[in-house]
């Protein structure tokens, strides 16, 4: 039996990737894990409100729903007529098309079947953040970086810092993508987490 691992290799990764990301941008955050004697308390940030940007709320549901209809046909006429290529979609019932069409339609249809892979991946990865703040104890708070400086504000993805009780709470930017989320919780809570 032959084990494909190069979903997991490529998680893998990913996962390194973010880590050395998050390692780059928060270099404090690995020197104050590794200075801080076992249980001491790293100071906590004072918080921010998480009001999302208009533009991210309204883009959201979308993100969240994708439909496919494709269904093609070679009609055979039963007076004797020529055969027609019928395609029904979303938009079309039974309508006759070239062949050029439906393969601008099926072109269009890897498309869709892209995002609607995207969203097993988000749903996945919502999932994923659940299982990790509960598994961690995480307090996980969204702030809106429209308060950072530009420069900043593009390279916010999460920090993380422990309060007087050993609470880990992880700060990310409100509407960031699930998946990159997952990863960073998945990355941060374990070099933070990991002796709770």
């Amino acid at each position: 039996m032959t084990i494909d691992t190069s979903a997991a290799s490529f998680q893998a990764a990913e996962q390194e990737a973010v880590r050395r990301s998050v390692d780059a941008q928060f270099p404090l955050v690995p020197q104050l894990l590794a200075d801080r004697p076992s249980g001491a308390p790293l100071p906590l940030l004072p918080a921010m409100p998480a009001q999302p940007h208009p533009e991210q709320a309204a883009a959201r549901p979308d993100d969240r729903h994708c439909q496919l209809v494709l269904e093609a046909e070679i009609f055979q006429d039963p007076d004797g007529g020529d055969d027609s290529l019928i395609v029904t979609t979303d938009d079309l019932a039974c309508e006759p098309v070239s062949p050029a069409r439906l393969r601008l339609m099926v072109a269009e249809a890897r498309t869709k079947l892209d995002e609607i892979e995207r969203l097993a991946a988000v749903y996945e990865a919502e999932d994923t953040i659940r299982a990790i703040v509960a598994e961690h104890d995480i307090d996980l708070q969204e702030w809106d970086g429209a308060e950072l400086p530009p420069r900043l504000r593009k390279q916010f993805v999460a920090f993380g810092v422990l309060d007087k009780h050993d609470q880990l709470i992880i700060m990310v930017p409100t509407g960031q993508d699930p998946i990159q989320r997952a990863a960073i919780l998945a990355h941060l809570g374990n070099r933070m987490g990991g002796g709770q």
